[in-house]
C-alpha cells in the first residue's frame, strides 16, 4: 500500500513538472511574441525579427509569430526572407484568416520574383510566380510577370543554343498570356534557328496581328532575323 502511494506521489510530481515545463514553454513563446510585437508596432522591424524567430522556435505552431516575422521582413524589404514564414503562417492559420495571409504571401512572392528577374534568375522567378498564381489565379500582374519570366528564360535558352527548350518556354509564355508580343517574336526567332521558316512566319504574323501599328518596325526586325515575309 505504501509503495502504491509512493508511486502515485512520483507520478503526480512528474505530471506537475511536465505541465509546468509546457506552461513555461508557451509562456516563453508568447513573451517573445509580445516583445516582438511591441517593437513591430514601433516600426523597429530589425529588432522585432529575433523575438519572432525565438517565438517560432519555442512554439513551432505559433501562426501569428510566423505571420509577423514575415511582415517584419517585408517591412525591411527582405522579400525572399519573408516567403517561408508567410507560407508557414498561411498553412497554420485558421480558415477565417487564411485569405488575408494569402494576400500578404502573394505580394511577397511577386516581389521576390521581380527581384529574381532583375538578377536573371528565371527559374526561381517562375516558381515564385506560379505559387503566387495558385493563390490568386485571376491576377493580371502575376500572369504578365510569369509570361515575361518565360520569355526571358526562352531568350536565355536560345542564346545558349537550346532551341527546343526555348520554343517550349515561349509557348508556355503564350499559355499564360496569349497576347504576348515578345513571346511570338521569340518563337519566330527560335523556329528560324531550328530551320522551320513556315512556323517562324506563323509566329511573326501573330506578332503583327497583335501590334498592327508597329507592323513596319516588326517587319524590319523580322527580316533581320531571316523570317520570310
Amino acid at each position: 500500500m505504501r509503495s502504491m502511494k509512493r508511486a502515485l506521489f512520483y507520478f503526480v510530481v512528474a505530471l506537475f513538472t511536465v505541465s509546468c515545463a509546457g506552461m513555461s514553454l508557451f509562456s516563453g513563446a508568447k513573451g517573445e511574441f509580445d516583445a516582438g510585437l511591441t517593437l513591430f508596432n514601433r516600426g523597429v522591424y530589425d529588432q522585432a525579427v529575433p523575438h519572432f524567430l525565438k517565438a517560432t522556435e519555442l512554439d513551432p505552431e505559433f501562426d501569428q509569430a510566423y505571420l509577423y516575422l514575415g511582415r517584419s521582413y517585408l517591412s525591411l524589404g527582405r522579400w525572399g526572407d519573408a516567403v517561408q514564414p508567410l507560407r508557414t503562417a498561411y498553412r497554420l492559420a485558421p480558415a477565417e484568416t487564411q485569405k488575408e495571409i494569402g494576400s500578404i504571401l502573394f505580394d511577397a512572392l511577386l516581389s521576390t520574383a521581380v527581384g529574381d528577374l532583375k538578377k536573371g534568375e528565371f527559374l526561381p522567378a517562375i516558381e515564385h510566380l506560379r505559387e503566387g498564381l495558385a493563390l490568386n489565379p485571376s491576377s493580371p500582374q502575376a500572369k504578365n510577370e510569369l509570361a515575361g519570366a518565360f520569355v526571358g528564360y526562352g531568350g536565355a535558352l536560345l542564346r545558349d543554343g537550346r532551341v527546343t527548350d526555348a520554343i517550349s518556354a515561349f509557348q508556355q509564355a503564350l499559355g499564360v498570356a496569349p497576347g504576348s508580343l515578345d513571346a511570338y517574336l521569340g518563337l519566330a526567332k527560335a523556329f528560324m534557328s531550328q530551320g522551320e521558316p513556315v512556323k517562324a512566319k506563323e509566329a511573326a504574323d501573330s506578332a503583327i496581328r497583335i501590334a498592327p501599328g508597329k507592323s513596319r518596325t516588326l517587319n524590319d526586325m523580322l527580316e533581320r532575323i531571316g523570317t520570310p515575309r
